[in-house]
């Protein structure tokens, strides 16, 4: 089966994206479950922990903070039984991301008219 798969720490990396000492960052802040590690103190990782990677980088993508992640996981990994508080800590979220969406669109128009208005006064120069 493929969960028997065992991945060392250079093959997440390559396969996430993610370096080596963050993957041990997250595992220390214990965003990982514990991880297989071989008698030689080598970690071993499965595919879920893989998956459990991609899913912090899309939140951490969305802006949440370490906490906010481990609060995430902390109602995933309970279970069913916590469904109504996920959705809400997701429609929180999405509306912290539609605000700052909104931040960087108004960054956006202003750097547009310092643009405008520095080849404006770029052209009177000529």
């Amino acid at each position: 089966e493929v969960k028997d798969i065992q991945y060392s720490i250079t093959d997440v990396s390559k396969i996430t994206g993610i370096s080596p000492s963050t993957i041990r960052f997250y595992e220390e802040k214990e965003l990982l479950f514990p991880i297989i590690r071989k008698s030689s103190d080598v970690r071993n990782f499965i595919e879920d922990d893989i998956e459990r990677l991609a899913f912090i980088t899309e939140l951490k993508k969305a802006g949440l903070s370490i906490k906010e992640i481990h609060e995430c996981f902390y109602f995933c990994d309970m279970g069913d039984d916590t469904i109504d508080e996920r959705i809400n800590l997701y429609q929180q979220h999405k509306i912290n991301i539609s605000y700052k969406m909104k931040e960087l669109e108004h960054c956006i128009e202003h750097i547009d008219e310092k643009t405008a208005y520095l080849n404006r006064k770029k052209s009177i120069k000529k």
